[in-house]
């Protein structure tokens, strides 16, 4: 099927259209999974390592109560007590708050340690507020200095245990906190990597498609070029008077209609070429067909040559006749 240039021209534009709307699509997409890794992995992971560390600042200040508490620093027991409880409460729920914003099994299972280690640290401190009161409660009923040895070597093993447990449970609390970093790390990592990819992707499609307008721009300039200039030719040479030209090129668009209009604008002028060569020549006989009642130089030939028709035929009104006779 042969299609038109104005018809070529716009399914070249639709293309191109649809290309660049590709690349538009293409486009958004690597910004969306750009954004999906900022807005998920990043911000869960930022906001885990954030909480992981409120964690730590929390057992600082459950630490400081037990410190505050053997050190006799407030008298009111109980108080310090009902802060120690409290302060409990307040870590369970940050561990809570972390849990929310993982997802990964060894996240997890780094935060059920974590758990784990709270849980034993929490219980040795109770103990260790239990020795001490025990020791003060001898002290104050009298009891014999064996005793009181005896109970304070107890708050004495209590407070290493409570120590060693207080590492540990420092030690998960940066166990959770350096796979957040990581992971966290990791995430923009891959956001980079989107960033990088979607870049590649636009740049090469903006090459391919610069190159397939180029293509496009020097495949239909060179068609227009050779027919404009092969009609340019045949109507210079024309227009100086040389009918016998010829015209090669041929399309099924507008510009091949053009080349066979000038082909046949040639035929004509031939055609009326050789009919004003016989009438030249004294040959009365010649026959012209006028295309249409508006065709001015068939019709003038074609009265011409009626007109020397009916003319006598004598020497001195036929040249062909007067070279007969002489």
């Amino acid at each position: 099927m042969k299609l038109s240039l104005q018809t070529q021209l716009l399914v070249a534009g639709a293309a191109l259209s649809l290309l660049i709307l590709g690349i538009g699509l293409v486009g958004w997409w690597q910004v969306r999974a750009v954004n999906e890794v900022l807005s998920t992995d990043t911000v869960v992971h930022a906001n885990a390592r954030f909480n992981v560390a409120h964690i730590g600042g929390l057992v600082g200040e459950f630490n400081d109560t037990h410190s505050e508490y053997l050190l006799n620093i407030y008298s009111d027991k109980l108080t310090l007590r009902a802060e120690r409880a409290k302060s409990a409460k307040t870590i369970e729920a940050a561990f809570d708050v972390v849990g929310k914003w993982i997802e990964q099994p060894d996240e997890k299972a780094s935060l059920v340690n974590l758990r784990t280690a709270f849980a034993s640290f929490d219980k040795v401190g109770l103990a260790m507020l239990d020795t001490q009161d025990a020791v003060l409660n001898k002290r104050q009923s009298g009891a014999s200095a064996s005793e009181i040895a005896s109970a304070e070597a107890g708050v004495a093993n209590t407070m290493i245990a409570f120590d060693d447990l207080r590492g540990k449970l420092y030690e998960q609390i940066d166990s959770l906190a350096m796979l957040e970093s990581n992971l966290l790390e990791g995430s923009k990592a891959a956001a980079a990597s989107q960033v990088t990819q979607a870049i590649w992707i636009l740049l090469s499609l903006t090459v391919i498609g610069a190159t397939i307008c180029m293509i496009i721009a020097i495949v239909t300039a060179r068609i227009i070029n050779h027919a404009v200039t092969s009609l340019l030719s045949a109507a210079l040479a024309i227009a100086k008077g040389e009918v016998d030209q010829q015209v090669t090129y041929r399309a099924g668009n507008e510009l091949g209609v053009l080349a066979d209009s000038f082909r046949e604008m040639i035929d004509y002028f031939r055609e009326m070429v050789a009919v004003a060569a016989q009438l030249a020549q004294g040959d009365l006989t010649a026959e012209v067909k006028p295309r249409s009642d508006r065709d001015a130089l068939g019709n003038a030939f074609s009265n011409c040559a009626s007109w020397w028709g009916g003319l006598p035929r004598t020497p001195t009104t036929s040249p062909r006749l007067r070279a007969n006779w002489l």
